[in-house]
């Protein structure tokens, strides 16, 4: 989804686009704030943005979602070094990440 798209499709100055990315933004974060799910309970934003479906991240599919002038999900891109990572946090904390 671009934002253009969500803006009803017109062409949109980077100030808009700005003003658009701040409402989706806070939005997401506003829900996750009180509920625990970027997605509920607000699906519409305060300037009428419909919020794509932020995907939840678990299992080896998961995917991230792309917050800029297109609103998407996206493959995890290095999947193999988050691993690692999540390998030395463990050795060395004696836990996996949170």
């Amino acid at each position: 989804m671009t934002l253009s798209i969500v803006s009803r499709r017109a062409p949109i100055s980077k100030s808009a686009l700005l003003q658009c990315l701040a409402d989706i933004g806070s939005t997401y974060i506003v829900n996750f704030a009180t509920s625990g799910d970027p997605n509920r309970p607000v699906t519409t934003t305060a300037a009428g943005n419909v919020l794509p479906q932020w995907p939840a991240f678990e299992g080896p599919n998961s995917q991230l979602m792309l917050l800029g002038d297109v609103i998407a999900r996206a493959a995890l891109a290095n999947r193999a070094s988050m691993e690692l990572f999540d390998d030395v946090w463990t050795q060395k904390l004696g836990r996996p990440p949170a």
